[in-house]
């Protein structure tokens, strides 16, 4: 089987450190480095963009990247100091299996997976996600997949109103993928962004679908200011116990420039990512603080 160097990109991306820090529910400094990070406060993100790409179709973002925050995909990536990454189950019960010497995989989905507002999510709405990611209104994210899936250099996606016969949908937690040619690597393949599920009752615009998507991760969008701040507050219908890496700590996750950033917050509701060129270099930690305590790596807030 064909392999592919998206698994040589997790190698080289175990080394980095998450912008993210606990903070105690009275805005005091973080636990010591022997304790476990207390719930809630908020995440900061620090990013030199001037704006986040939301639509899981258009985005680049990898699995343990801001996107991982507001969207689960079939599997997603396991990474801590001292060992290799590894792939893990995110959406789906396993790593998928493989059949028909390579070239074909399945995948079931978990019991009980909701969006934000409490609909379940489906095997359709995963297929919808990945069939969508080909309409030309919609490129500029990662591709890998569309020239291994059997017929995709030849799809437009749903728009055109055709499905793409690679991808079948049995029943409402199984997913089934045809592939061009065998290929080992596919796991790695499905915690791409494309395959975060999208309900096709939500897509009415595919221009404006990104501003209040169907959030299936821990966080979902309160609001965006493009080029200001991305503010998150909690998806209450996630559930931890069905997420191997995502821990969902903090309560709200502001992503905004290092500008506007210069404050450690206290606990509150809701989540920040900050957008924009940053005044320094980016910290994962508040001034006083000496590191970020109860962090596995990339993977371990998202």
């Amino acid at each position: 089987m064909k392999r592919h160097p998206l698994r040589a990109t997790a190698a080289a991306l175990t080394g980095l450190v998450l912008a993210a820090c606990g903070t105690s529910s009275s805005g005091g400094a973080p636990a010591s480095s022997s304790t476990a990070a207390a719930r809630g406060g908020s995440l900061f993100v620090l990013t030199t963009s001037s704006s986040v790409t939301l639509d899981p179709a258009k985005s680049q973002n990898l699995a343990i990247t801001t996107l991982g925050l507001i969207y689960r995909r079939l599997t997603t990536w396991d990474i801590a100091p001292g060992r290799p990454p590894t792939v893990v189950p995110d959406l789906a019960t396993d790593t998928g299996t493989a059949s028909d010497g390579g070239r074909t995989w399945t995948y079931h989905l978990k019991d009980g997976l909701q969006y934000a507002d409490g609909t379940p999510i489906t095997a359709a709405d995963v297929r919808y996600g990945v069939e969508r990611s080909f309409a030309a209104e919609l490129s500029g994210g990662l591709s890998y997949h569309k020239t291994l899936l059997a017929g995709g250099t030849a799809y437009k996606g749903p728009y055109t109103g055709q499905d793409l016969p690679a991808i079948e949908t049995p029943d409402a937690r199984t997913i089934v993928f045809h592939l061009a040619t065998a290929y080992g690597d596919w796991p790695w393949i499905v915690s791409m962004p494309a395959f975060a599920p999208v309900p096709r009752a939500k897509d009415t615009s595919p221009t404006s679908y990104a501003t209040h998507p169907a959030a299936s991760g821990p966080y979902q969008v309160d609001s965006y200011h493009q080029g200001s701040a991305l503010v998150l507050t909690r998806n209450p219908h996630w559930d931890a116990r069905t997420d191997p890496v995502r821990t969902g700590g903090p309560t709200r996750s502001p992503s905004s420039s290092a500008r506007t950033a210069r404050s450690w917050p206290s606990a509150s509701s809701r989540t920040r990512v900050t957008t924009g060129p940053p005044s320094g270099p980016a910290s994962c930690r508040p001034p006083s603080s000496p590191r970020c305590p109860g962090t596995r790596g990339p993977s371990s807030a998202w």
